[in-house]
């Protein structure tokens, strides 16, 4: 795992936290993370999609965690961050989350999903009406 850069990412005073989150991204495409690694950096970053406000940061950190997802053993912390923060998501934001929700096994996901089906963003809508295109059962 990149240390150093965890710890950059990690410092609020630090500019720009979202694109080192990226380049976290472009390891993880590069298969540099074992599921362990990827496990702590998630929690990592959920603490800091928690706590912090900045779009970008949230829209980087959620597009790591939709391309982790499916590698993570414990997709729980997660799933509790999606739920707990779709609605208020930005739009550049939930596009990311979206796929999560679809792959996830949260008992709400239905529901969710279709709810988003009249999200105002068009955009949004579009992307949820093709994954439940994907998947006659929802």
């Amino acid at each position: 795992m990149n240390s150093e850069l965890m710890e950059k990412i990690q410092d609020k005073n630090f500019e720009r936290r979202d694109l080192l989150v990226d380049q976290l991204n472009d390891e993880i495409e590069l298969g540099s993370y074992k599921e362990t690694d990827l496990q702590y950096i998630i929690s990592i970053l959920i603490g800091i999609f928690s706590t912090e406000k900045d779009d970008c940061l949230h829209e980087s950190i959620m597009n790591f965690i939709s391309n982790s997802y499916l590698m993570l053993p414990d997709k729980e912390e997660v799933n509790e961050l999606i739920i707990s923060n779709y609605e208020d998501m930005k739009p550049n934001v939930l596009c990311h989350a979206i796929s999560i929700i679809f792959d996830s096994d949260i008992p709400q996901k239905k529901d969710v999903l279709r709810s988003l089906l009249v999200y105002p963003d068009e955009e949004i809508s579009k992307i949820v009406a093709n994954y439940l295109s994907k998947s006659p059962k929802l």
